[in-house]
């Protein structure tokens, strides 16, 4: 269980400096092809997040997941905090 919970934790911190790096990349006044890139791949990754979040309100059993915190959690960290709950969902299905 420790195992689960420090990728966990990874992927957040990850996901943390994955935005700040975006961000630091979107707030320079001349970009390179290095911050092109850099924004390029954030962007990429946030549209997967934006799609996690749509199971939230398409899948049936999702639904109930649905507030907030996990749509903000879904955006920032993306699967490390959406797997779990899909995952616990999934093993109530018939």
């Amino acid at each position: 269980m420790k195992q689960r919970s420090d990728m966990k934790t990874f992927g957040i911190i990850s996901s943390i400096l994955l935005w700040a790096v975006a961000i630091w990349a979107l707030a320079q006044p001349v970009k390179t092809d290095l911050h092109t890139g850099i924004i390029i791949v954030a962007a990429v990754i946030l549209v997967v997040h934006f799609i996690e979040v749509s199971f939230f309100f398409w899948h049936p059993r999702m639904r109930r997941h649905l507030s907030a915190k996990n749509v903000g959690l879904t955006l920032l960290s993306g699967v490390h905090h959406f797997m779990p709950l899909y995952k616990g969902t999934a093993e109530e299905l018939p």
